[in-house]
């Protein structure tokens, strides 16, 4: 057994860990999803026929497999299939729109696609004429007694998903067969993540096997964690948060793992009370929107007392926020630096050290981490620069983007991993996060890339010129401001209803300003964003928080402020 910074390794990769605790706790309580409490056995029925399927389709090791769902049992039964059988899953935000969903097909070339019964016309009509196989989930998302359900619409050249595994389903009472050929190893692909990156489009960001384990290590490391823990988590499986680290951390340490469909704040309360979670996990923006429901006297009915989230950093606001928030419901707060491309838990705070509010903590011998200029020198403690990271283990970060060798090359430069992210280490190596530069913006949780959503303005009829520059949010991280130069008689409303049809609810500028010209730079003729960040309430045009249309699903980190 292998020693990994005082770790014992009895696993190090994500399909040995699910076999493991399938094999060793068959009776122990897996996950709870919304009413439904499953086991390792009962869960391992949906992989097994999953898994099943996938081998009777014949998909070599190593080729994509995606997925266009919402959270679910389903899905997250597909990902450990996938992994036990060395296929690569490849999860796409269930909020996409057209050009973000052909976009990612085409980047990510999927040998096979899965997609729940709801979203599956909008996959049929951007696959059209495509080859690849589409799989049709029921919507009750592959709960044990609904295995045979479907009641589900299936586009032309599709299955459902009973049809797909018929001539291979199995006894769902027999026992798992967890052989696989060839073994995965620590290195090997688990999943494509796709992320704002540090410049330009979305990018799939290419995991191993290993920086799952790791992360649920260096989570276990933050805390005294007890034999009783139970994990309740208001993020999607299409992030890496959750599947690389909440589910391993769960798997590894032998906690329950408790989500919903989606995120409410109104419901997050009954919720933590219902699952008998002990530990959650908030970002800035949900946590702010949490702040924003009636105080009913409730707080203490719950059992949680750990909060593991990104919060904002050194941003007084939301250093505010999280004092609040640890007064209003007597749950102490954890802060981490992560972004996708160097790991979920880069640089942690740790619950036995003394607080330093704002500081988002240290390596704990994980990682080295510096603090760089703009020509990529060292600065000095206290000065402010780009934060730079480096493993001291192999295969805890990331691989490169998929497709993209030069921005590999570009993010990967001088040994370093270069965030795009902004902060300073104190004299003692407790790192502070700042903000963001230029080339993205994180809105609602999510990375949005400013060049995107710039694509999209350029695309709008009447359209000449567009600059996207972040501003502040009074829910903490940022709102999205455009900067236009249009043709006569073109309104920023017309503009913003056009990002409506266009991009996922939290990329859409909730802020247009309409100018003659947009300033640039007299040299490289770059717009200078940081003459564009103004808010006056004369030339701005407000369309208001971002709500979700009444009669459609609402995802978690775009509504926010609907509760």
């Amino acid at each position: 057994m292998r020693n990994v910074l005082q770790h014992e390794l009895f696993a190090d990769n994500l399909a040995d860990l699910y076999a493991h605790r399938v094999l060793h706790d068959p009776d122990l309580v897996f996950i709870k999803f919304e009413d439904r409490v499953m086991t390792y056995s009962e869960f391992d029925r949906c992989v097994a026929r999953l898994r099943d399927g996938l081998t009777a389709q014949g998909l070599r090791p190593g080729t994509i497999v995606a997925a266009f769902m919402e959270n679910s049992p389903a899905l997250l039964a597909l990902l450990l299939a996938c992994a036990q059988q060395g296929l690569v899953w490849a999860p796409m935000s269930p909020v996409s729109k057209r050009r973000d969903l052909a976009y990612t097909l085409a980047d990510t070339g999927p040998g096979m696609v899965f997609v729940d019964d709801g979203l599956s016309g909008l996959l049929a009509e951007v696959m059209a004429g495509s080859s690849v196989p589409l799989v049709v989930v029921g919507g009750r998302g592959l709960l044990p007694d609904a295995l045979d359900d479907d009641r589900v619409s299936v586009p032309q050249d599709g299955w459902s998903l009973p049809e797909w595994t018929g001539a291979a389903l199995r006894d769902p009472s027999g026992p798992s067969d967890y052989h696989r050929a060839p073994a995965v190893t620590a290195r090997d692909v688990l999943c494509i993540i796709y992320s704002g990156g540090t410049t330009g489009m979305p990018k799939g960001i290419v995991i191993p096997h290993f920086y799952a384990i790791s992360a649920a290590l260096r989570l276990h490391e933050m805390a005294d964690f007890g034999d009783d823990e139970c994990v309740f988590t208001s993020l999607q499986l299409f992030h890496s948060w959750v599947p690389l680290t909440i589910l391993p951390f769960c798997m590894y340490y032998r906690h329950p793992m408790a989500f919903t469909r989606w995120w409410s704040a109104s419901t997050f309360l009954d919720n933590a009370i219902r699952f008998s979670a002990t530990v959650v996990d908030l970002p800035i923006s949900m946590l702010a929107t949490l702040l924003k429901q009636p105080d009913e006297g409730r707080q203490q009915e719950h059992r949680a007392w750990l909060l593991v989230a990104a919060l904002g950093g050194a941003d007084p606001a939301c250093v505010a926020m999280v004092e609040e928030f640890e007064k209003r419901f007597g749950i102490r707060t954890l802060q981490m630096y992560a972004l996708t491309e160097a790991g979920p838990l880069a640089i942690t705070e740790h619950a036995s050290e003394p607080r330093r509010r704002g500081s988002s903590g240290t390596a704990r011998g994980w990682y080295e981490v510096e603090i760089a200029d703009e020509e990529g020198m060292q600065c000095p403690p206290g000065q402010r620069g780009e934060i730079l990271l480096r493993p001291r283990i192999p295969n805890i970060m990331a691989l490169g983007y998929h497709n993209k060798q030069a921005q590999t090359v570009a993010t990967w430069r001088d040994l370093w991993i270069h965030t795009g992210d902004e902060g300073y280490l104190d004299a003692d190596g407790y790192l502070y996060f700042v903000g963001r530069k230029d080339f993205f913006l994180r809105r609602r949780g999510e990375v949005v890339s400013i060049a995107e959503v710039e694509a999209v303005l350029m695309d709008c009829p009447g359209v000449e010129d567009a600059a996207v520059v972040a501003v502040a949010s009074e829910l903490g991280e940022d709102d999205i401001k455009a900067c236009v130069v249009a043709a006569p008689g073109t309104s920023a409303e017309a503009i913003y209803r056009y990002c409506l049809d266009e991009l996922s609810y939290y990329k859409v500028p909730r802020y247009i300003e309409l100018l003659r010209e947009l300033p640039r730079s007299a040299t490289k003729r770059e717009p200078e964003r940081h003459r564009l960040g103004g808010l006056d309430p004369q030339r701005v045009w407000d369309g208001g928080p971002r709500r979700a249309p009444a009669d459609a699903t609402v995802h978690p980190t775009a509504s926010l402020q609907q509760e």
